[in-house]
């Protein structure tokens, strides 16, 4: 008998994950704190959020040990581009308005036309210093490797990693 196939989100568990998104957006939208999280789905929060590590390890695990013909059917860009944008730019929360020539004009928030208020920009910020954490570390075994891998390709990735510094010192400097 075959095995039965597990993913790490069951179909209640999207669901949860999808409202909490949509209750956020809410907030965010009219600036109604939602009623606090009943003890029952903070629970079921907690065990996706270890689901979800438990499944960043075996992706982990499986990308220091398979070979390298596997690797390529299972670490594709098709694969891991959504989970990049997402974890770069979330569709819930604050975004930036950009104008031309300028890197940061104004916070804004989908669905309102109001600039949005200093929690909002304090949530903002803790979004860009983990998107910062995530980011350099990984331009910078990039960078590293690159130069072993793709030696055309180190050029590029360098002038691309001093772009993205250039523009989060504006944005630090522009809020």
């Amino acid at each position: 008998m075959g095995r039965k196939q597990q993913r790490p989100l069951d179909k209640s568990d999207r669901i949860l994950v999808e409202n909490m998104g949509k209750r956020d957006m809410n907030f965010l939208r009219t600036g109604e704190r939602p009623p606090p999280l009943n003890a029952k789905n903070r629970v079921s929060l907690e065990r996706i959020r270890e689901r979800l590590q438990w499944a960043l390890d075996d992706l982990t695990f499986a990308a220091n040990n398979l070979p390298e013909n596997q690797l390529r059917q299972v670490f594709t860009v098709d694969r891991l581009e959504p989970l990049l944008n997402a974890i770069i730019k979330p569709s819930i929360g604050l975004y930036l308005s950009f104008e031309e020539g300028q890197y940061l004009h104004s916070f804004k928030i989908k669905g309102r036309s109001d600039v949005a208020t200093q929690e909002e920009r304090e949530d903002w910020e803790g979004r860009r210093q983990r998107i910062v954490k995530i980011c350099k570390p990984l331009l910078n075994q990039m960078c590293l490797e690159a130069n072993y891998l793709a030696p055309e390709s180190f050029k590029v990735l360098e002038t691309f990693e001093n772009q993205i510094e250039a523009g989060w010192k504006a944005m630090w400097i522009g809020h």
